[in-house]
């Protein structure tokens, strides 16, 4: 995540690097400054239960944030 962005799950271990659970997958977001393209890692680790061996796969992911103007609804 870049330096002026945040998820909002998950806990922020420095460096742009964040830890999140299977349950924390569902409806993140992640947050940065109006405009502008980045590129986030994404590391999934599966760990086998009977003997503790890890298997990861890691991705690039391609993000781009373009801001869209606010409206307003006028209410009476």
């Amino acid at each position: 995540v870049p330096v002026n962005g945040f998820l909002s799950q998950g806990a922020n271990l420095g460096g742009g690097h964040w830890r999140l659970t299977p349950a924390q997958h569902a409806g993140l977001t992640v947050s940065v400054p109006d405009n502008g393209a980045f590129t986030l890692t994404v590391v999934a680790t599966a760990t086998e239960l009977a003997n503790a061996t890890t298997a990861s796969s890691t991705q690039p992911l391609a993000v781009t944030v373009t801001n869209v103007n606010p409206t307003a609804t006028l209410v009476n």
